[in-house]
């Protein structure tokens, strides 16, 4: 394994043929096939960030909410990362502010995002987000 992740690492999830590992430590990634047993690191996401959430959409990575690396204030926008050309893209913002350590689940056509903390207030909305 290239590197270790300290508590806490992030979400993971299952691509279909690799877990991403994504960190809260770190900008980078990593990917573990288990065909082939083998580790790589993900490029770097274009914003760093910690106690964000993630779903897989079958095609891509969302990953919406968290506290950017320097200010811990929640980030201006969400990204998506897709592993067939290894990049990461920016997503449009969403109807509800950022915050750390939000709920996510993706239903099958859209992520759902609720709940989470904005500097000391827990929040109690969410929203939905139907990627193209």
């Amino acid at each position: 394994m290239p590197g270790t992740f300290s508590y806490p690492a992030g979400p993971a999830v299952w691509d279909g043929r690799e877990v991403l590992f994504l960190s809260f430590i770190s900008a980078r990634g990593l990917a573990y096939n288990p065909a082939t047993n083998r580790w790589t690191y993900l490029p770097a996401m274009p914003l760093q960030r910690s106690w964000f959430t993630a779903v897989w959409t079958g095609q891509c990575v969302l990953v919406w909410g968290g506290l950017s690396a320097g200010t811990y204030q929640p980030p201006a926008h969400r990204e998506a990362y897709n592993p067939a050309t290894s990049q990461w893209t920016a997503l449009p913002g969403a109807p509800v502010h950022g915050r750390a350590d939000p709920v996510a689940v993706r239903t099958g056509r859209q992520m759902i995002v609720w709940g989470g903390w904005a500097a000391t207030v827990d929040t109690t909305d969410g929203a939905a987000f139907t990627p193209r």
